[in-house]
Parts: C-alpha cells; sequence; structure tokens
C-alpha cells in the first residue's frame, strides 16, 4: 500500500467533512496517510493537530529560522531538491522558494501527493515538480479554485491549466467542475468525477415534527463559510420577507469568515437583530445538531461546486431551498427532493422558504426525497470505493 501525505491548508481543516472522509478512506484501503498543513504552527509533529482523524500531523516551516533549521534538519532531503531545482531554473529566488516548499512534503517519504484544494497546487507546482520521479501527485477540484478564481484574478486559468497537467489524477467533485477542469486540457483518462458523500450511520434523521425549538417558531439554517461566494447576504434579505409571513421564524447561519460584520450590520438595518443568529465556527457535531433542528436548510451561494452541508441536510430528511449554483442542479430537482431558485434573487428565496415553511406536506416530501438520493447517490462508502479505485489506478 502507497504513503499518502495529504496536503491541506492548515492541519486544523483535517477536521472538515471532505478530509475526514478521504482519510478514513484511505485507512481503510491500507494506505498509510500524513496531513500535511502549509499555513500555521512550526514544522514537525503535532499530536493534537491530526486528533480528529488520528493521523501524524506535520505543517510547514514559519520564518526563516523555523526554515533554515528545517533544512539543516533534513539534509540529505534538501540537498536532492536543490540540485533539482538548480538544474531546471538554475541559482535565484524560484529555485529557493520550491525546495523550501517541497522539502517538508519530500520528508514524508511519499509514494502519492494528495492536494485538498487546486489553489493549493497551483502555489506549490514548482515545488510539486521537484519531487521524486515515483511520487505520484492528486489534485482535488472542489469548486471555487475552478468556477471563481479563474474569473477574478489574471492568469490564474493558465496556472491553474498548467498545474493541472502535473498531475497524474485530478478528482472533481461535480460535472460543473469537470468541465472545467476539461476546457483546461486536462486528458480524460486523468479526470475522476467523485461526488461528496455523507456517512448514514451518523446522519439519521429523527421522528416527528422537525423545525421548532422550545415552541418559538421554524427555524431556517444555513451553513458556510460567511464569504461573498456564499451570498448569505441574499439569504438575510429574503429571510426578511420570509419574517414577514412568518413572524416566529428564526435564521441561523453557522460558519465564520470575512463577510461576518457586513452580515451583522444588514441584520440590524433590516430590524432582524432578534431573528438571526451568527454561530460562528461550531464543532462538526454541533453543526449536525443546527441542521437536525431546522425546518429548513438553505445554500445561497452564488457559485458551488457540490454543498456538503446541503447533503448532511438532505441525509436528515430536512427540506433544502438551493440556488442553482455550479453543481448543486446536479445533486438537487426542483420540486423532486428540493426547490431551486436564480442566483442573487432574495425574491426567489424568500418564496421558497415560504412554501417550505407554510406546506408541512410539501416539507415532508422534499425531506423524504433528499434522503432517498443521498442514499442512492452519495453514501461515504460508495465515495471511499472511488477513491480506492483512483488510487488503483495510478499504479
Amino acid at each position: 500500500m502507497a504513503r499518502v501525505t495529504l496536503v491541506v491548508n492548515g492541519v486544523g481543516s483535517a477536521s472538515e467533512t471532505f478530509l475526514v472522509s478521504l482519510v478514513d478512506g484511505l485507512r481503510s484501503h491500507g494506505h498509510e496517510v500524513t496531513v500535511h498543513g502549509l499555513l500555521e504552527g512550526r514544522s514537525g509533529a503535532r499530536p493534537g493537530a491530526g486528533r480528529s482523524v488520528g493521523l501524524p500531523a506535520l505543517t510547514s516551516p514559519r520564518g526563516v529560522l523555523a526554515t533554515v533549521a528545517f533544512v539543516l534538519g533534513h539534509p540529505g532531503v534538501s540537498g536532492r531538491l536543490a540540485l533539482r531545482a538548480l538544474r531546471r531554473w538554475g541559482p535565484g529566488p524560484r529555485s529557493l522558494r520550491a525546495v523550501l516548499q517541497a522539502a517538508p512534503v519530500a520528508a514524508t517519504r511519499p509514494d502519492v501527493v494528495h492536494v485538498s484544494f487546486s489553489p493549493i497546487a497551483v502555489e506549490l507546482d514548482d515545488a510539486l515538480g521537484l519531487l521524486d520521479a515515483g511520487t505520484s501527485v492528486v489534485v482535488s477540484c472542489r469548486g471555487s479554485g475552478e468556477l471563481v478564481r479563474p474569473t477574478l484574478v489574471p492568469g490564474a486559468a493558465a496556472a491553474l491549466g498548467e498545474a493541472l497537467g502535473h498531475a497524474a489524477a485530478v478528482h472533481v467533485v461535480a460535472d460543473a467542475v469537470g468541465d472545467v477542469v476539461r476546457s483546461l486540457g486536462v486528458p480524460e483518462g486523468r479526470l475522476h468525477l467523485i461526488r461528496p458523500a455523507v456517512d448514514l450511520d451518523r446522519f439519521v434523521p429523527r421522528p416527528g415534527v422537525r423545525g421548532a425549538v422550545d415552541d418559538v417558531g421554524p427555524v431556517v439554517v444555513s451553513v458556510g463559510r460567511l464569504h461573498w461566494v456564499k451570498d448569505q447576504a441574499t439569504l438575510v434579505r429574503a429571510f426578511a420577507e420570509v419574517r414577514r409571513r412568518h413572524p416566529g421564524a428564526r435564521l441561523v447561519l453557522v460558519g465564520d469568515g470575512p463577510e461576518r460584520e457586513a452580515l451583522v450590520f444588514l441584520v440590524d438595518q433590516l430590524g432582524l437583530g432578534d431573528a438571526v443568529e451568527l454561530t460562528g465556527s461550531v464543532p462538526p457535531e454541533q453543526v449536525r445538531e443546527l441542521l437536525d433542528s431546522a425546518a429548513v436548510a438553505v445554500c445561497s451561494s452564488r457559485s458551488e461546486g457540490t454543498s456538503n452541508a446541503v447533503l448532511e441536510a438532505m441525509a436528515l430528511e430536512v427540506p433544502v431551498v438551493s440556488t442553482r449554483a455550479g453543481g448543486m442542479p446536479e445533486v438537487l430537482d426542483d420540486g423532486q427532493n428540493s426547490l431551486l431558485c436564480p442566483v442573487g434573487d432574495p425574491g426567489s428565496l424568500s418564496t421558497a422558504i415560504d412554501r417550505v415553511l407554510s406546506d408541512p406536506d410539501l416539507a415532508r416530501r422534499l425531506g423524504r426525497a433528499g434522503r432517498e438520493t443521498v442514499t442512492k447517490g452519495h453514501d461515504v462508502g460508495t465515495q471511499r470505493a472511488q477513491f480506492a479505485r483512483m488510487y488503483e489506478a495510478l499504479g
């Protein structure tokens, strides 16, 4: 079996649904996995960092002294990488940067380096090219790096295409993402569509009527980073209309991010201070409990690969209202297992939420159909088997 180094932005992200599922699946097939974080902490083993998945967890050195100490502590690895960099680019900043980025990854002696987000692969493209010839690189493309970043950043599409061109396998979470990857020239044989999945033993619907907590009224829940791409502002504006028709309704926004202050200000402007809660970041178990309390789960994103939070809500038989962003219509069927709305349209979003809150029969039907959708196509066991086949294809 292979030694796999899973590269993430920070080792704390190993608690994320996708990463935990990936690691558990790889381990269950006998692979030895190390989680490697780029953005936090100091180099070396951190006993608590990988606790959520029971793994060794490393972080890249931060600062000049830590970097020098790491290189001096791993002279064999660093020397080999330096020779390769000098042959490729000659002496200079590019070679130095590539060696410093590659050394902590190479020190884990990986057979496979799995990069958890395509923007990381772009950032590390030179470094990954310095790894041993027998090391396979796998890149996961999960939505924003393919559907958003190339639109905003000049040259991002070309850089992404170059990075993905060096990968032995490219994992995409939706056909919408796969279409972008194909347009960048990635051969079909390297492309693997593996959709997000849910542990159906953990996400089990509760009996009885959902959505009211202590008789205070229905709860609308949205889970996601507070970021303009997730567009919670449109949801808040939509909820202001919902509140007029359902005065006891509450909105719970689960997550944190750069738009938090703007959302707090908007909530106050709309007079919703007593009806909207911003929880900040919460543990996965609390996310599940909040979803389980919901009368309706909402995805208001402007762009999305496939939302794990939506799949988790569906597994709990929580009715879903979502925009048609990105890959969401590949999972959601309007009027069958969800209600779909145009992106950035608070009127349509409020109408859809109102329909669910006003029609218990519709809510139950959507919830049951959602669970059936996840059971048929998004079970974590199926996902892990697909990842295993992708790894087997690496040779």
